[in-house]
């Protein structure tokens, strides 16, 4: 059979980048992944647009469907290796072959998952994210990341076999596979793509997944799950207010959340849920200006928190810590660290001349007819500000008292500082000239929005999270022990307790270094799924 040029599109970059890691030596064999994945965003560009090839109408089989005209896909295409080539290029001094090739293939997993005509291949790759992300995390290779990391791998996969269900009864309802909007078993991709996105209270597999990779990891682990769930909401799911509030209730969620956490990556993490929030309530309300800033926001938040997970992974490095409590003074010993969080903290922000003003900007326009939502997010934004408050004081500008005890400063590589320094030029240039990207929006939505108005807005919410972080500080401090933090301590003891006793047979042999077994309930819960499945395809076959 010929295998049309656009399938080899699909896999030329991974197994090229498979070989090049086994045969060229480190680190120059991630210096040229790095240029091959560049130039490999403009080449998908170029075909989704048809400027390469031609116009793009036909699909093809080998041996599943595959189409590169989906202008859904466009944003999250470009994102996934603008921003993995420089993920690449920030971790490629790591001594670990497979973390490098498992890194590869979840990058390309995710970019071919949006290359997906039908729902067979849709879920392939849906799983195939799912594996190499968890992947990432049993990479860590310690206790604590094999817990998790159980966690993760037997959520999304209870995720992706309610996905197969809903495939089942859309196609005995539809007689299709095409990749379109369900017809049936609407609940089963209602749930598999909220636990891919992190619907609140489907989340915990980022919490605890996320922070417990290596820190390297964690930086990639970010552009992965969440994104192609906000992907699937905009393929999968019909614009309702249910979907677009669940956004609203996840970017306040989020924000509460990460301003009680004492350390950088936790805080981060929750900061994923909050803005994965603010693109779920974009692409949920299904108006053209607030889908088209939903998903610009996907590509303006891919980079600045792989620039936020960067500087916090730098920090990791040349300190030794990610608490807050114990860091501060990095303005000074650290300031090219301490500039790139603060491009990123600016940028998550919303503030301008930073790539997250313009689409939190246009997320503003396109829900300010539904009141409710509008105000959730504005006061997420507040929130945000204060979040990212207390990251920089704490952990950048606040001076270290002569009694502490003194951080010991690891030089950090070149390719690390270069990573940054080019991902906080993005950050900049894409908020400075936010209209080459009009062209990557599905409906084409105008992304200059600057005004006196909305500069001036976003400016007075950036100042009044100010004055908030200043006037709760002592409550949020990470070295303070308030009831507040003791209940949180509490209720993080007790959720691990009951998520051992679903995931593991006992929270003792999750502690011991050994494998822990997973639990008899469990498999009990995937045998019932997986009776169920078998009876929808038995009624769907016969």
């Amino acid at each position: 059979m010929e295998i049309p040029l656009k399938v080899m599109l699909a896999f030329i970059f991974p197994i090229t980048a498979t070989l090049i890691y086994i045969f060229v030596s480190r680190p120059r064999n991630s210096y040229f992944v790095s240029a091959f994945l560049f130039v490999y965003a403009f080449l998908v560009l170029g075909i989704s647009q048809g400027v390469i090839l031609g116009p793009v109408n036909e699909s093809f089989f080998f041996p599943f469907m595959f189409s590169a005209g989906d202008l859904y896909a466009n944003l999250l295409r470009f994102s996934l290796a603008l921003t993995g080539s420089v993920i690449i290029l920030y971790n490629s001094k790591k001594k670990d072959l497979l973390f490098h090739i498992v890194s590869v293939w979840a990058i390309s997993s995710a970019i071919i998952l949006t290359l997906a005509e039908n729902l067979l291949t849709f879920y392939l790759f849906w799983e195939m994210v799912t594996i190499s992300a968890a992947g990432i995390i049993f990479l860590r290779r310690n206790s604590r990341a094999y817990r998790n990391g159980i966690i993760f791998l037997l959520t999304h996969l209870v995720g992706g076999l309610l996905l197969l269900m809903g495939i089942v009864k859309h196609y005995k309802e539809a007689g299709s596979l095409l990749l379109q909007e369900p017809e049936a078993g609407m609940i089963f991709f209602l749930v598999a793509v909220g636990i891919k996105t992190a619907f609140v209270p489907l989340h915990f597999w980022l919490i605890q997944g996320y922070p417990s990779a290596h820190w390297r990891g964690t930086v990639l682990l970010s552009a992965l799950s969440t994104k192609v769930g906000v992907y699937a909401v905009a393929r999968l799911l019909e614009p309702s207010l249910m979907v677009a509030y669940m956004g609203g209730i996840m970017a306040i969620f989020g924000i509460i959340m990460a301003l009680l956490q004492k350390k950088m990556r936790p805080l981060l993490s929750y900061h994923i849920i909050s803005q994965v929030g603010y693109m779920v309530a974009g692409v949920g309300l299904g108006l053209s200006l607030s889908v088209d800033g939903g998903l610009l926001h996907l590509l303006n938040h891919m980079l600045y928190k792989a620039l936020l997970l960067m500087s916090a992974g730098a920090v990791i490095y040349t300190c030794g810590t990610e608490k807050l409590s114990k860091l501060g003074g990095l303005l000074k010993k650290a300031p090219l660290i301490s500039v790139s969080a603060l491009v990123g903290s600016l940028a998550i922000s919303g503030i301008p001349p930073f790539n997250g003003f313009i689409s939190k900007t246009m997320l503003k326009y396109g829900t300010e007819d539904e009141r409710l939502l509008s105000i959730l997010l504005l006061a997420a934004g507040v929130g945000t500000v204060m979040s990212f408050s207390k990251f920089m004081f704490f952990g950048f500008i606040r001076q270290r008292s002569s009694d502490e005890e003194q951080l010991e400063f690891k030089p950090l590589p070149g390719s690390m500082k270069f990573s940054m320094t080019i991902l906080s030029g993005i950050v900049i240039l894409l908020g400075i000239f936010p209209q080459v990207l009009m062209s990557l929006t599905p409906y084409g939505s105008s992304t200059f929005v600057y005004s006196f108005s909305s500069a001036g807005s976003s400016l007075l919410t950036g100042l009044v999270g100010l004055i908030i972080f200043f006037i709760i500080r002592p409550l949020i401090d990470p070295s303070a022990r308030l009831l507040i933090h003791r209940y949180l301590d509490f209720s993080t003891e007790k959720v691990n307790n009951f998520l051992d006793s679903i995931y593991f047979r006992g929270r003792e042999a999750v502690l011991d270094k050994s494998a822990p077994g997973i639990s008899t309930s469990f498999w009990i819960i995937l045998f019932v799924a997986g009776l169920f499945f078998a009876f929808l395809l038995a009624s769907l076959l016969f």
